[in-house]
């Protein structure tokens, strides 16, 4: 692997998808790269403040035993950590892939051997490459131990400040457990597998909301479903009996309904009821 090298290794048949990231203006020293990640941070800034413009608000923290007029009581950010209607999480989840991807060039100079403090105990970057440009990167390295290859991790993308796309795999070559997340054109997909009784799908929809989130784990299974349509959360988890339904109003929550195998609880949204002034 050396930079600039186009990524041509596929992973357990999962369907490729071209990032364009590497052309003759690709670059591999560590000062260029430290320019372009500053670029990459501020597009994903501008993308992130134009789903959650409060992201970087104040927040107003209750305190117990005190007393609150209700003009007072302002609503807090409703997306940046809004799992219920989870717009926000594919970039949220790619600032934290391009960390992953500054973990590697940050200690790993192409055409030397790599000693990065960062990799778990025992384990050692046996091959690695990376390349990026004003616009796009990749970064490709294995681990093993002993020279035998143990886990690959792969992550390509594109950013500017209208847009943003991604994939990310990390694979586990003795056992084929494996994680893919890919984000492109507003659809954002998580897969991660570890065997036949143990696996997780999750699915969003950026632009309308919808998602679903399914966990596997016999006999541990639970569903996640937003329905943009009727703007509810489904959430049932099958060995417990228990079930929640939650009902917005855009991005937020009107009432709830829960049922724990036992109980039922009812839970309200105070700045949609009325006859009263404080609290």
């Amino acid at each position: 692997m050396v930079g600039c090298t186009p990524n041509e290794e596929t992973f357990l048949d999962i369907p490729n998808v071209d990032f364009n990231t590497c052309d003759d203006n690709c670059v591999t020293d560590k000062a260029s790269i430290d320019v372009l990640m500053e670029g990459y941070g501020a597009a994903l800034n501008d993308l992130s403040l134009e789903i959650a413009p409060e992201s970087n608000g104040d927040v107003f923290l209750l305190a117990s035993g005190e007393t609150y007029d209700r003009e007072d009581l302002k609503t807090a950010d409703e997306v940046t950590n809004n799992f219920d209607i989870p717009i926000f999480y594919p970039l949220y989840e790619f600032g934290l892939i391009l960390e992953k991807a500054v973990a590697v060039y940050d200690y790993c100079v192409i055409g030397e051997d790599c000693l990065n403090p960062l990799i778990q105990n025992g384990m050692d970057i046996i091959r690695f490459g990376y390349g990026f440009t004003e616009t796009a990167g990749y970064v490709l390295y294995t681990l093993g131990e002993n020279d035998e290859e143990l886990v690959t991790t792969s992550i390509e993308f594109q950013i500017d400040d209208e847009f943003a796309t991604f994939s990310y795999i990390e694979w586990y070559h003795e056992t084929d457990q494996y994680i893919y997340e890919l984000y492109n054109d507003g659809i954002y997909w998580q897969y991660q597998y570890a065997d036949a009784d143990s696996y997780m799908l999750y699915y969003i929809d950026e632009s309308t909301g919808k998602s679903i989130k399914y966990y596997h784990n016999t006999p541990l299974d639970w569903c996640t479903i937003y329905d943009p349509e009727n703007q509810t959360v489904y959430h049932e988890a099958f060995l417990s009996g228990e079930i929640r339904v939650d009902q917005f109003d855009g991005m937020s929550v009107l009432a709830g309904l829960a049922y724990d195998g036992e109980t039922y609880t009812l839970s309200l949204n105070f700045h949609y009821v009325t006859d009263w002034n404080r609290l």
